[in-house]
């Protein structure tokens, strides 16, 4: 039998499983690139109520705040958040 580790993020300290893309980039601002990494999450549980915009999240042991929450009829949540220390 075959194990299949499921990503999981935390919530108000419960884990929920997910699939994940993890992005870097780096934003231009009035100071130079500043390093803005990124997380998109697609939740694979139900959660009611979810996540609000600027909730924290953990995930891989870090800490990323919500900054955009995704609701489509019929599925879960998907999460776009950022790492609060810009990647520092």
């Amino acid at each position: 039998m075959d194990i299949v580790i499921v990503p999981v993020f935390t919530w108000s300290s419960e884990d929920y499983a997910c699939n994940y893309r993890f992005v870097k980039s780096k934003i231009l601002g009035a100071g130079g690139y500043t390093v803005m990494d990124m997380l998109v999450l697609e939740v694979l549980e139900t959660m009611d109520p979810g996540p609000d915009v600027e909730d924290l999240i953990t995930f891989g042991g870090r800490d990323f705040r919500v900054m955009q929450v995704e609701l489509a009829a019929g599925k879960n949540p998907k999460l776009t958040c950022y790492d609060p220390s810009k990647g520092a």
